[in-house]
């Protein structure tokens, strides 16, 4: 359970969970001082996120009406520049990155497969036998003759073991390729 300050950033968590390209992240990483117009201030970004390529940023989340605001774009401005010079980190905006409701409809919908019990040890030593490139459904039948539920297909896909295309909603005739990761 993540710390946000809001539903557009819980949103945008949801989104990191499902974004093949995070590592990790954290929210309301840091909190520092700075002086802004010879007054002392203090800001805590609302996420630190850690890519595959060795990469990290932190974000500032704000929706676009209020990103556009004048005295936001001075102050996140401002904040660039500490963040290139003093902590060594860009700061971006993020102002949403879901692409569609599709795309975070689906993410909720596997989102809710990662409270379900999975058994990591097992999927490690078995992942090699799943087939490489199948459809929702065959990956369903497939488990079920192995004695497992339909839904441990969806905790596959939640869990990155599958990859599919998030802007398409899931359904039976989805098409899932096999994404080599090692499981925590």
């Amino acid at each position: 359970m993540l710390f946000c300050e809001g539903y557009f950033e819980a949103e945008c968590c949801l989104f990191r969970e499902f974004d093949p390209n995070v590592i990790a992240y954290t929210t309301q990483p840091i909190t520092y001082s700075y002086d802004y117009y010879g007054k002392s201030r203090s800001y805590t970004p609302d996420a630190l996120v850690q890519y595959k390529d060795d990469y990290s940023e932190f974000e500032e989340v704000k929706p676009i009406a209020e990103a556009l605001k004048q005295k936001f774009i001075d102050k996140f401005e401002y904040l660039k520049v500490v963040h290139n010079e003093v902590i060594k980190v860009p700061l971006i905006l993020n102002n949403g990155r879901f692409k569609s409701n599709t795309h975070k409809v689906n993410c909720e919908q596997l989102y809710n497969c990662l409270a379900m019990p999975f058994d990591s040890d097992y999927w490690n030593n078995n992942y090699e036998y799943l087939p490489q490139s199948v459809s929702l459904l065959d990956l369903q039948k497939y488990l079920m003759k192995s004695d497992l539920y339909a839904n441990v297909a969806f905790q596959l896909i939640a869990r990155g073991l599958y990859l599919t295309d998030l802007n398409i909603k899931l359904s039976l005739t989805s098409k899932l390729e096999k994404n080599y990761v090692s499981l925590k």
